[in-house]
């Protein structure tokens, strides 16, 4: 949760990462990847994709600025200070 927005994987919309506030309104979509393992931190989305070959990705909260952070299979990912 950032702010007054909660992040989160929708599954019925093919696992994409979408935000929403906490009042249930203004919901949109921050990414069509196919998303796990999400963690907000400051003003970026860390994600894993299932496609790409699992790779860690990044995108600011608002939907801009996607970056690719790896290029290993991962899983199970956590974000700690400046460590993934």
């Amino acid at each position: 949760m950032v702010g007054d927005w909660i992040y989160y994987r929708n599954e019925s919309a093919g696992f994409k990462i979408f935000k929403i506030k906490t009042d249930g309104s203004n919901r949109e979509m921050v990414t069509d990847d196919n998303s796990s393992f999400i963690n907000v931190v400051d003003d970026w989305v860390y994600y894993q994709t299932w496609g790409n070959g699992k790779n860690i990705f990044k995108i600011k909260i608002d939907g801009s600025n996607r970056k690719q952070v790896n290029k290993d299979s991962s899983s199970f990912i956590n974000v700690l200070g400046d460590l993934i």
